[in-house]
C-alpha cells in the first residue's frame, strides 16, 4: 500500500499544480489525502477495479435516446443485447415513475 499511497500522493499533487493550485498548498493536500487513506485503510486489502462500473449517466442516455421504436439502433449504438436495453429502459421508467411520487 506504501507504494500505491507514494503513487497516489504524486500524482495528485501534479494534477492540483496543473490546475493553478500553488505547489505547496498541493503538496501538503496530497499528503494530507496519502495520511487519510493510510489511517482510514491501513492494513485493509482494497480492491479497486479498473473499470467504472457505474452505469448510471450511460442508462439514463438510453433512456433519452429511446422514442419506443429505435431498441435495435440503441443495441448497436451501446453494443448491448435487446434484453438489456429492454431492462434499462424499464428501469429508468420506473425510477423516473418513482420520482414523481417522492
Amino acid at each position: 500500500m506504501a507504494n500505491f499511497l507514494s503513487e497516489m500522493r504524486e500524482f495528485l499533487a501534479r494534477e492540483l499544480k496543473a490546475r493553478s493550485v500553488e505547489s505547496k498548498a498541493a503538496d501538503d493536500i496530497s499528503e494530507d489525502i496519502a495520511i487519510h487513506f493510510r489511517q482510514s485503510y491501513g492494513g485493509i486489502p482494497i480492491y479497486i477495479q479498473k473499470k467504472s462500473n457505474d452505469y448510471s449517466k450511460r442508462n439514463a442516455e438510453i433512456y433519452r435516446k429511446f422514442n419506443g421504436r429505435n431498441t435495435l439502433q440503441l443495441c448497436r449504438e451501446y453494443d448491448l443485447c435487446y434484453q438489456h436495453i429492454c431492462k434499462i429502459i424499464k428501469e429508468q421508467r420506473d425510477k423516473k415513475q418513482s420520482d414523481l411520487f417522492q
